[in-house]
C-alpha cells in the first residue's frame, strides 16, 4: 500500500503540467511560432498603355494621400484623339446648329470638317514613318488612310452639297455619339495622369522620367501603413489548432517589444514552398494607426492551446 502511494505521488505532477493528447502524447500548452511583419495592403500601379514617362511626382518613403499624382504619362495618339474628338463634335453642333437655321451655306461645318481633315492627314503621315521603323503595323497604316479617305470624302459633300439644313434628329444623334466620343477620349487621356490608388507610404518607384513604359508596365508602388499583417509560416498540422478566430497572443520584437492580443485573422492552406516542402500560413492583422509598425520586423505568435 505504501509503495501504490509512492507512484502516484510521482505522476501527479505530470498530470498537472500537460494534458494528453488523443494519440496518447503530452500535448503542449502554447506553441510559440517565428513570425515577420508584413504589409497588409500594397497597390501598384502600371502604365495603361504605351506612354513615356513625362514626369515622376514623388519619391520612395513619401507619404501619399489616395488621389495624389504619382507620375504623369505622355502619348501623342491619345492625346491627337481627344483633338479628333473635340473637332467631330464641333462638327456634329454645327450640323445640328444649321438644320434649325433657314438653308445657307454651312461654313462653320466646312471649317469644322477641314479640321478633321487636317488631324486625319498629320495622323497618316505620323504613320507613314512609323511604319519604316516597325513602329506601327500596315494594318494601322492602312486604318489611317481610310480615316484619311473618309474625312475628305466628308469635307467634299459639304462643299458639293446644296444649301440645305440636315435632318433635327440626325444631327441630334451624330452630336450624341460625337459627345460619347469625346468623353472617352478625354478619359483615356486622364489615364495619363497615373494617382495613388490608396493611402499610405510610396515603397518603390520603377518609372524613370523620359523613358518609355509599355503597356502594364509598373510604375511606382504604395505600401498602406494603417494595419500589418503578422505572418507564420507553419506546418500544415498546426493549422488544426489555429484558426480564424482563435485567441493569439503577438510579440512584435521591436525596440521595445510591443504585445498585443489579437485574434487569428486567416489562414493560407498548405502549399509547396521553394524547397519543396508543404508549409501553410498563419496571419494576425494588427492595426497600426500610429506607423510604428513596419514590415520586416521579426515577430512572435503565441497559440494557448489550454486553457
Amino acid at each position: 500500500m505504501i509503495r501504490v502511494a509512492w507512484v502516484l505521488a510521482l505522476l501527479l505532477p505530470a498530470f498537472a503540467c500537460a494534458d494528453r493528447s488523443e494519440s496518447g502524447t503530452l500535448a503542449p500548452r502554447s506553441v510559440d511560432l517565428k513570425a515577420e511583419v508584413v504589409a497588409s495592403r500594397v497597390a501598384t500601379v502600371t502604365a495603361p498603355f504605351e506612354a513615356m514617362v513625362r514626369r515622376v511626382a514623388v519619391r520612395e518613403g513619401q507619404n501619399v494621400n489616395a488621389g495624389d499624382v504619382l507620375v504623369e504619362l505622355s502619348n501623342p495618339e491619345i492625346e491627337r484623339n481627344v483633338e479628333v474628338a473635340h473637332a467631330q463634335r464641333e462638327y456634329a453642333e454645327a450640323r445640328l446648329h444649321a438644320a434649325a437655321r433657314p438653308p445657307v451655306r454651312n461654313t462653320s461645318a466646312e471649317a469644322a470638317a477641314a479640321k478633321i481633315v487636317s488631324l486625319k492627314k498629320s495622323k497618316l503621315e505620323r504613320y507613314k514613318a512609323l511604319l519604316a521603323t516597325h513602329d506601327v503595323s500596315l494594318q494601322e497604316v492602312e486604318d489611317a488612310e481610310n480615316e484619311y479617305a473618309a474625312a475628305q470624302r466628308d469635307l467634299i459633300n459639304i462643299q458639293n452639297s446644296a444649301p440645305a439644313a440636315p435632318q433635327t434628329r440626325v444631327a441630334e444623334i451624330e452630336l450624341q455619339r460625337a459627345r460619347a466620343d469625346e468623353r472617352l477620349a478625354e478619359s483615356r487621356q486622364q489615364t495619363l495622369v497615373v494617382r495613388a490608388p490608396i493611402a499610405g507610404v510610396v515603397t518603390r518607384v520603377s518609372a524613370v522620367e523620359g523613358h518609355d513604359a509599355g503597356a502594364r508596365d509598373p510604375l511606382a508602388e504604395v505600401t498602406s501603413m494603417a494595419a500589418m499583417d503578422v505572418r507564420a509560416d507553419v506546418a500544415p498540422d498546426l493549422l488544426r489548432i489555429a484558426r480564424p478566430g482563435t485567441p493569439i497572443e503577438v510579440k512584435i520584437l521591436s525596440v521595445p517589444p510591443r504585445v498585443f492580443l489579437d485574434k487569428v485573422a486567416y489562414v493560407v492552406p498548405a502549399r509547396p514552398n521553394a524547397q519543396g516542402e508543404a508549409r501553410a500560413a498563419i496571419v494576425a492583422t494588427i492595426a497600426n494607426a500610429d506607423g510604428a509598425l513596419q514590415p520586416g520586423t521579426p515577430a512572435t505568435l503565441t497559440i494557448h492551446t489550454q486553457p
